[in-house]
């Protein structure tokens, strides 16, 4: 069985610090992929880079911007569209690749499809929930979205919940779907384990003498905040912490004011400026634990179709608490590395209360449960295995339909 050796990643606005997750999605695996030998070309479609050529972290980016749409002046998008297209057959050309990955669901590749093909070439889609969640879909993007996963030659999905809308949206016709699950970035953790929780707190200018939950998040509802800091308040009746919230979006004045209106002013902290990589990793270890309200929502759509958030708790040894939907519990194993709750439930903050405030009061039980996530997180959760199975399973399916 040979493995794939020439591979073309292909996203929307490939990685740069401002970058959506699902964007460094496709710079880690590249990387991934690059260590499993691979030769990876990563082309970026998006539309606010000029055309060129870059290199980031190891990764030759080849950038080939798409119009922004085909209506607004549509002769001179048109034009973009034909020259992107020619760019990308002569890309196809010079690289030979053995596998073109297509970072996510985007039916804008459809008027690229043919340009990515060659004689020996498979196109793997990649489903990452969001994408492939068809309720707040127009019906002509969700038959486009749907045409275009009846065409790829493989579907990989980051988690099962993922895999059941791909499969869903697909139909009956097409390839199946393969769950790949994401990594995280150990090499950036295993650094910030070398040093003590404590240090790590001095340096973030975090408390040392109360126990410290942690969200890092996107501040929008699909995360249910709101759920923590309700559950929060409760825990904290009769007990001392702090809650430090890490992450920016449109909920952050709501959030806010809910904090001050459950009187949480004096132990919510929010840090509304992004952090480096080295910084985050320390605040993953500096915690007790780590706290989301995870839900699926439906309009503007959104899920959480993985949770790296979880996956890099659990890695830094932390116990996790999070909403039973989407993903997580893929990544979070109820009862064993920390708890679920369903966040649609009526309870559902009676029930988060009850499990921050169980692990606030058994620090044994803390450190229990977060050796066990670790050794999870460490087994599972890794871009080298990620891209690894990635090639493999092209191999086993090419060979298999040859």
């Amino acid at each position: 069985m040979s493995l794939p050796r020439r591979v073309l990643t292909v996203s929307f606005g490939y990685p740069r610090p401002s970058a959506p997750g699902r964007m460094l999605f496709t710079h880690e695996q590249a990387k991934g992929l690059l260590r499993q030998g691979a030769e990876v070309t990563a082309v970026d479609l998006d539309d606010g880079q000029p055309p060129g050529r870059a290199v980031y972290e190891g990764v030759v980016v080849e950038r080939i911007p798409l119009p922004r749409s085909l209506r607004a002046a549509p002769h001179r998008a048109l034009r973009t569209l034909l020259g992107a297209r020619r760019r990308i057959a002569d890309l196809v050309r010079g690289t030979d690749p053995d596998l073109v990955l297509l970072s996510f669901i985007e039916h804008k590749y459809l008027p690229l499809w043919s340009a990515f093909a060659g004689p020996r070439v498979r196109r793997a889609l990649t489903a990452h929930g969001v994408d492939v969640l068809a309720s707040d879909l127009p019906v002509p993007h969700r038959r486009l979205r749907s045409s275009l996963l009846r065409r790829a030659d493989f579907i990989f999905a980051v988690s099962p919940a993922t895999a059941a809308l791909a499969t869903r949206l697909r139909g009956p016709r097409g390839s199946p779907v393969t769950v790949i699950e994401n990594g995280v970035d150990h090499r950036k953790l295993d650094r910030a384990l070398t040093v003590s929780p404590s240090r790590h707190r001095e340096r973030l200018g975090w408390s040392s003498s109360r126990p410290v939950l942690l969200s890092v998040a996107n501040l929008v509802p699909r995360k249910g905040l709101d759920l923590v800091l309700r559950a929060a308040a409760l825990a904290g009746e009769h007990r001392d912490f702090d809650y430090i919230v890490i992450g920016r979006g449109p909920e952050r004045e709501r959030l806010g004011a809910l904090s001050r209106e459950l009187g949480l002013s004096e132990r919510v902290r929010f840090l509304d400026r992004p952090l480096e990589d080295e910084e985050l990793a320390a605040a993953f270890v500096a915690c007790d634990l780590f706290v989301l309200g995870s839900r699926t929502v439906l309009s503007p759509a959104g899920m959480e179709g993985f949770g790296v958030a979880y996956a890099e708790a659990s890695y830094a040894g932390k116990p996790v608490v999070g909403g039973r939907s989407g993903g997580v519990p893929s990544v979070v194993e109820h009862g064993v590395t920390g708890w679920l709750v369903d966040p649609d439930a009526p309870s559902a903050v009676l029930d988060l209360a009850a499990h921050l405030g169980r692990l606030l009061d058994e620090p044994n039980l803390r450190t229990r449960m977060g050796r066990a996530g670790r050794a999870r997180a460490r087994a599972r959760f890794d871009w080298d295995l990620n891209a690894r199975r990635v090639l493999e399973h092209t191999a086993e399916r090419t060979a298999a339909t040859s």
